[in-house]
């Protein structure tokens, strides 16, 4: 059987190629008919970017649609079912496709009842969103701002207001902060408009923030997060070191030093992936059964990030607008139904 999938065969160019769906599942495996996958632009772009490649790559690391096979250690019911995938670490690619063979160590969620399926497909922008407040100290609360109101620093912002925090977003673009404002952010910041540590202690009572999140992608913005953060705060890296910056090693640590601020990661991929009474974080199971939950009654407002809805043909289309930062694209779901 023939199956269609997205390659990026060179620099910034994808096409959609032929592939052969495995006929024969190992016992663990789970095949899954793709009807929907979400581009994820901090990750997926880093490849579509990358100057030299050895092979073609097969991005796309989340995706929604119904099981066509199980092998035989897995749960014969499971076949049929509309679910979620959330492939293990090893195995977080080729979701841009119409067909998925899921290997060990992942999960594989039937979606609740009256859950959209394109909807469900934001559930794994939720559980990163959720990383840097199941990682943080429990008795964490208060304010949280987040740097970069990308889709995941507004899914940040929308996760913080809904477990109970005061929510601040802050960004250069215009068009994000005005998607901020409609996702129910408390407070929005341009940090070009003045000095923007003094306008998070303006909206905090001249505290600062007792959770701030560098969701740029940015290493630059991390002493922003570390000044903006309420004495005794913690700050999360969520966003990565994926653009180069310089500091003065001596003053991160002065401010770390002299304010007892917490750094802790934030990448998803380390939380435990299945629920195990032991455990003291939060799984990344836990997450999305959450994420499901929010998504299906309205209290993650997607309207304000889910821009598009395209074709595979139209993929390399949404990955050229997502890479040039087109203020009319931030959430891109990808229909494999018709293929």
């Amino acid at each position: 059987m023939k199956g269609r999938r997205i390659a990026v065969v060179a620099q910034r160019n994808a096409v959609v190629e032929e592939f052969d769906v495995p006929t024969v599942l190992d016992r663990d495996e789970v095949l899954l008919r793709v009807h929907y996958s979400l581009i994820s632009p901090g990750t997926e772009l880093g490849g579509y970017n990358a100057a030299h490649r050895k092979a073609p790559s097969n991005p796309g690391y989340t995706a929604v649609g119904q099981v066509a096979e199980v092998g035989e250690k897995q749960a014969p019911s499971l076949k049929g079912r509309i679910a979620y995938v959330f492939p293990a670490i090893d195995d977080s690619s080729h979701c841009h496709a119409t067909h998925k063979v899921v290997k060990p160590g992942g999960l594989v969620l039937p979606i609740p009842e009256g859950l959209d399926p394109k909807a469900a497909c934001f559930a794994r922008i939720v559980n990163i969103a959720l990383t840097p407040y199941r990682n943080a100290e429990p008795k964490l609360t208060g304010s949280v701002l987040v740097i970069g109101l990308g889709l995941v620093g507004n899914m940040i912002g929308q996760v913080g207001r809904i477990l109970g925090f005061r929510t601040l977003g802050m960004d250069l673009d215009a068009a994000r902060r005005s998607r901020a404002e409609e996702a129910g952010f408390d407070v929005v910041i341009d940090p070009q408009a003045g000095d923007p540590v003094q306008a998070v202690k303006q909206a905090t009572d001249g505290q600062g923030a007792n959770l701030t999140v560098n969701a740029t992608g940015h290493a630059a913005a991390f002493m922003l997060s570390l000044q903006a953060a309420a004495a005794g705060g913690e700050v999360s890296t969520l966003g990565g070191a994926r653009h180069g910056a310089t500091a003065e090693l001596q003053q991160v640590i002065k401010e770390i030093h002299t304010r007892h601020l917490t750094v802790r990661g934030g990448w998803e991929m380390l939380l435990p992936v299945t629920t195990s009474p032991a455990s003291k974080v939060a799984s990344t199971e836990v997450n999305l059964r959450d994420a499901f939950r929010w998504l299906a009654n309205g209290s993650v407002r997607l309207d304000p990030i889910w821009t598009h809805t395209v074709k595979p043909e139209e993929f390399k289309g949404a990955y050229d607008a997502l890479n040039n930062l087109d203020k009319g694209y931030l959430g891109v779901v990808v229909d494999w139904t018709g293929e």
